[in-house]
């Protein structure tokens, strides 16, 4: 049985193919991150204010694993052996994961979830509100 991906964590496995100290490190950061998310269980506010610290925090590692990932994509045989090795911890991870499905639509989730793609810190990640001077409605009139 093959564990459940939400498409935060592929992001993260699907990279690191040619090292396994990268695989390693992108499995205890989506663990820790999934840790996270079952801490806020299906508070959206309290799970998007600690998947923005968490990420913010791990920005280089972000970055290095994202690099990596864009020169060294793995092949059919890499991942067949990556889930072979990491199922079980992955499984695991996955029902620590559940509770981001509530959380969806939340938009301040939503922008701080974006750190994972970019690896580069996102001010409106803390404020969704946060609109360009240009963008605010009470200055469209």
């Amino acid at each position: 049985m093959k564990w459940f991906v939400t498409p935060l964590m592929f992001v993260l496995i699907t990279g690191c193919s040619k090292n396994k100290d990268y695989d390693e490190r992108s499995v205890q950061f989506i663990e820790e991150l999934a840790e996270v998310v079952a801490q806020a269980d299906s508070d959206c506010d309290k799970m998007a204010d600690g998947v923005d610290a968490y990420l913010t925090k791990h920005l280089d590692l972000i970055k290095e694993i994202n690099e990596y990932e864009e020169q060294h994509p793995k092949t059919e045989e890499q991942k067949e052996r990556f889930h072979e090795k990491y199922d079980e911890r992955m499984k695991a991870v996955g029902i620590k994961m559940l509770p981001t499905f509530n959380c969806t639509s939340d938009k301040k989730l939503q922008k701080a979830m974006k750190l994972l793609k970019t690896g580069q810190s996102l001010p409106e990640a803390q404020n969704p509100e946060a609109q360009p001077e240009a963008q605010k409605p009470e200055e469209q009139k």
